[in-house]
């Protein structure tokens, strides 16, 4: 263990010389692979000066000559510390299952499905692919056609070739590492289809790109009304897709989101077209494809070459002891002929994740977690077109619904606060059903935004309640519901954990029922 002193210096010392990678080595030869080993390196040796008494500038980040202002065109230094013990980075993480660029991914992904469309279909009766993406996407395929790509090419040049990509696929059903090396690259099929594959840009998956709180959305929300400039400048077509200025940074990645999606159309040359579309890829953020990231990376791990023992401790991670996490690295990093290596002693003491040791006085969330996701499902299938939008007769439509539950969640925020401080708490829901607050949002919000609303706004209270102590459950909260016509239906004191468990159990299934209703999905039972 170290001081906060010492990680102070050796941070100070790391970030001081950081390296700068250049596009041309970048995205045609090996020179990629330095990008991340230098660094680590530069990370481990400031690690050991600082133990030694090394120092390095505490201020390095936001210091106007420091890493942020030399690296960033819009320094944030803020978003460095924001939600700093709250707000966990790692919820944001996404999987690949294919080797490359995760700007291909989703294209890969259609590619995958649409091969087995084509069964029996030779390469040389299609007449074109055609990949529409996001401006990520199509900027990639952009910069990647300025270099020769072919087979004599290094595998990052190849990671970023969508043409060769989505060609592999269509043609052998998925993208494996074998795929980027001798004898596969060698296959003329390959390079005769990818040939007639081309990019175009989709201004709809570029806005659901940059809604997204990954690769980017969330700092643009955190540059606020500076990042326009900075986007236009970049990309004009991205300027007119950015998600309105008054959307704030999200408070709770538990939802996080990267929609970086793809259409695949396939082109054949008797005049029939095969389509596939992905608003994701697959092992993204969100799990809105329905897969489970830790089931992905377990199965990759292992189809590698990896010991299942090794991805038996990785999935208790947080619950490890030390010499556990020893055991874990040196099984992670055994060659084939490398010894075993002894289990270590049950009798270690247990360290335990801070978080975790906050869940076992905290409120209970798991049923409010599972309503919302279901509730932010049935959101996203009614915001996927207006053609399956009309309510059942004498129901709200969509637009009302997502405003509603997006302003009663901002309005639930508001009391868990005021219930985690232990001042005294009300709810009155009179501004969530005010017939002029709801027109004012859907007016100034397309779909999309509302749906986003409802996702970072739920992720907001599931937050804090998960920070509130479970004998904080019975703190009574002044309450005042009104209808539809703003007429009084309830005046009185309700405890807290009452209004969540309502919440959870009747509110947001309701609303959840009203949604599938509304974009024509099974309701569930």
């Amino acid at each position: 263990s170290a001081s906060a002193d010492v990680w102070a210096h050796a941070l100070g010392m790391a970030f001081s010389v950081p390296t700068w990678s250049l596009s041309r080595g970048f995205f045609s030869t090996d020179a990629k692979l330095l990008v991340a080993a230098v660094p680590v390196r530069i990370g481990l040796s400031a690690c050991d000066g600082a133990r030694f008494g090394l120092t390095g500038p505490e201020d390095v980040l936001e210091h106007p000559q420091g890493f942020l202002h030399r690296f960033a065109d819009i320094p944030l230094p803020e978003e460095a510390v924001a939600g700093l013990g709250t707000l966990w980075h790692t919820e944001t993480f996404s999987y690949k299952i294919h080797p490359g660029s995760a700007y291909t991914s989703a294209a890969v992904d259609c590619a995958v499905e649409l091969h087995h469309a084509l069964e029996g279909v030779d390469h040389r009766d299609i007449a074109e692919v055609v990949v529409r993406g996001s401006i990520f996407t199509a900027g990639l395929d952009r910069i990647a056609r300025q270099h020769r790509i072919g087979p004599d090419s290094s595998v990052a040049a190849l990671n970023f070739s969508l043409p060769y990509n989505v060609a592999t696929a269509l043609l052998t059903g998925s993208l494996l590492p074998a795929d980027l090396a001798h004898p596969a690259v060698d296959r003329p099929d390959r390079w005769e289809l990818a040939a007639r594959v081309r990019t175009e840009h989709d201004p709809a998956l570029s806005r659901h790109a940059l809604l997204a709180t990954a690769p980017l959305g969330q700092a643009l929300r955190r540059a606020g009304e500076r990042a326009e400039a900075w986007v236009r400048a970049i990309d004009t077509r991205a300027a007119e897709t950015l998600p309105p200025a008054w959307l704030e940074p999200e408070t709770d990645f538990r939802w996080a989101t990267k929609n970086l999606g793809a259409r695949v159309t396939v082109r054949l040359r008797d005049g029939r077209e095969l389509h596939a579309e992905r608003r994701g890829a697959v092992g993204a953020a969100s799990g809105a494809d329905g897969t489970d990231h830790a089931a992905l990376a377990r199965a990759k791990f292992l189809a590698c070459g990896g010991d299942p023992e090794a991805a038996d401790l990785v999935a208790r991670l947080e619950h490890l002891r030390p010499d556990d996490v020893r055991h874990l690295v040196r099984l992670a990093l055994a060659g084939p002929d490398d010894a075993p290596t002894s289990r270590p002693s049950a009798e270690s003491p247990v360290a335990r994740d801070v978080r975790d040791m906050r869940k076992d006085t905290a409120m209970e969330t798991a049923a409010l977690e599972e309503a919302y996701t279901g509730l932010i499902d049935a959101a996203t299938a009614a915001a996927r077109g207006d053609e399956a939008s009309a309510p059942p007769s004498g129901e709200r439509d969509a637009d009302w619904t997502l405003a509603h539950v997006a302003l009663s969640d901002r309005l639930l925020a508001s009391t868990a606060r005021q219930v985690l401080a232990g001042d005294a708490a009300g709810l009155d829901n009179g501004p969530a059903m005010d017939p002029k607050a709801i027109g004012e949002l859907t007016s100034s919000a397309g779909r999309d935004v509302l749906v986003e609303l409802v996702r970072r706004n739920a992720a907001e209270l599931v937050g804090l309640l998960a920070q509130t102590p479970d004998n904080q459950r019975a703190t009574p909260v002044s309450v005042r519901l009104v209808g539809d016509k703003g007429e009084e239906l309830f005046s009185g004191a309700v405890p807290w954990g009452e209004i969540v468990r309502l919440r959870a159990e009747d509110h947001i299934p309701g609303h959840t029922g009203r949604l599938r209703r509304i974009a024509g999905a099974p309701q569930e039972t």
